[in-house]
């Protein structure tokens, strides 16, 4: 169950070890309110549990990101604060709306939140997309890419926007270096390179 604490959601283990943390710097003076009675202080204080069925306009994960003690990993080992809550119709559409731009996190929401029933009138990946991916989920590895999406027809019409849903995997890393890149020193023009090799294959092979 997340908890409230300075304007702040915390993941249950999180809000515990910040309880924790305030009764070992409160020591034996203690506290001027009684812990155990969320009716004598205020979330500013200390934490104060929430209900899981909180409707939120965004996506609702743990404030302490990264160092969350129960934290989501993400297919590139990033980590991301433990998600919890539900949406409100503004949140349904705010999610859509990123999940149609692309990116490993809206990829994670939409899992979430389809698991918990919600249904975002979204299409279903085509094979290239889900060919896509799955390279993600494995790892960048340009030329398997490259092998996985020149066995697939292009009878998607997904397929531009799949492909742009693999550069927002990989990141914009080349354009905010400010240095000169090529395919062997840089993953993120390897894997341009890549999709352009990969849409000649599919078009010769229609």
């Amino acid at each position: 169950m997340p908890a409230i604490y300075q304007a702040d959601n915390w993941c249950d283990s999180c809000a515990d070890k910040i309880k924790g943390d305030l009764r070992a710097a409160a020591g034996k003076g203690g506290f001027d309110f009684n812990p155990g009675d969320e009716r004598t202080y205020d979330s500013d204080q200390y934490p104060k549990y929430a209900g899981d069925d909180e409707e939120s306009d965004t996506p609702q994960h743990c404030a302490s990101g990264a160092g969350c003690l129960e934290a989501e990993e993400l297919p590139d080992g990033t980590r991301i604060g433990a998600i919890f809550g539900k949406l409100t119709e503004v949140g349904i559409a705010y999610v859509v709306e990123v999940v149609k731009g692309g990116g490993m996190v809206a990829h994670f929401w939409r899992k979430h939140y389809e698991a918990e029933g919600y249904d975002f009138d979204l299409p279903d990946e085509c094979p290239i997309e889900h060919a896509v991916r799955s390279w993600g989920d494995k790892g960048y590895d340009v030329q398997e890419a490259i092998s996985t999406l020149a066995t697939l027809k292009s009878d998607c019409a997904s397929l531009l926007s799949s492909l742009q849903r693999l550069l927002a995997h990989v990141g914009d890393a080349c354009f905010t270096a400010g240095r000169l890149h090529t395919e062997e020193s840089c993953s993120v023009c390897a894997s341009r390179a890549a999709i352009i090799k990969a849409k000649g294959i599919i078009d010769v092979q229609n």
